[in-house]
């Protein structure tokens, strides 16, 4: 994914992106923040846009570094967040990153950091949380669920009229054109706004971070209400809330962290 597409959006980037943070209805997502915090710990936000998880961040670790590759949004978010002087923002592009740092990072978020249609750019960016993580860190991972996907699209058209003369779809995502259902069917990758865009069945994120030599502590759904992801009148009838997956991982001979030890699955 192309860094002009975040700085197209970065002044209206609170208005027209979802934010996972400030969606989950459960809260999950700050109690894993609050819980991993700690006064001499360090924290990391990869593909930090224009830093919704600054505040929180800062209030719990005693120093947070935001990376993106995107200047426009680094620029809105140091004139946002420069109250915060323990953080530090710094360009770095996560599929082919350059950046190193002395000191390894005791909790790393990546929200959204892997919709690059490319495989290998998504695999470099996990490789390189892996590098940036202590060894008894803990990292967050947020990533677009394939299933909620299509189940909000199907919920979508039912009762209208069939989809087969149709030349695109409009979603709160964006725009999406007609394209092969083979190859989405065999990538989860699908032009949105003309932006190829990965969404991600549940074993197969977990086959990623697995790769990328961590270990999944924990998944979960991050549960959004309809009107953040579609129109609400097609959640009638619904059995689930529209999702994204939500992973605690660590490095596979770790132990336990601030996150709380392995679980179960939470129930999905």
């Amino acid at each position: 994914m192309r860094p002009r597409v975040w700085d197209d959006v970065a002044e209206s980037f609170h208005d027209s992106v979802l934010s996972p943070l400030d969606s989950d209805k459960s809260g999950i997502l700050k109690r894993i923040v609050i819980a991993s915090g700690g006064p001499k710990r360090r924290g990391i936000d990869l593909g930090c846009g224009v830093g919704r998880w600054i505040p929180l961040l800062s209030r719990h670790f005693a120093s947070v570094v935001g990376v993106d590759f995107s200047t426009k949004c680094l620029a809105v978010a140091r004139r946002k967040h420069s109250r915060y002087k323990n953080v530090t923002f710094l360009k770095c592009d996560l599929g082919s990153p350059a950046l190193k740092f002395r000191d390894k990072f005791h909790f790393v978020v990546s929200c959204n950091s892997l919709l690059d249609g490319n495989y290998n750019r998504r695999r470099k960016t996990l490789l390189y949380l892996s590098s940036l993580l202590h060894s008894a860190g803990v990292a967050l991972l947020i990533v677009p669920s394939l299933e909620s996907f299509l189940y909000t699209r199907f919920l979508e058209a039912r009762g209208r009229r069939a989809l087969t003369k149709r030349r695109q779809i409009s979603t709160i995502e964006g725009e999406i054109a007609e394209k092969s259902f083979l190859n989405f069917a065999a990538s989860g990758v699908i032009d949105v706004d003309g932006e190829p865009t990965k969404y991600f069945l549940q074993a197969e994120i977990v086959d990623l971070v697995q790769s990328a030599g961590l270990a999944v502590r924990e998944i979960f759904k991050i549960e959004y209400a309809w009107p953040d992801v579609s129109d609400s009148k097609n959640s009638k009838g619904a059995s689930s809330q529209p999702w994204d997956w939500g992973l605690v991982i660590s490095h596979k001979k770790s132990g336990k962290g601030r996150a709380g030890a392995p679980s179960k699955k939470r129930p999905l």
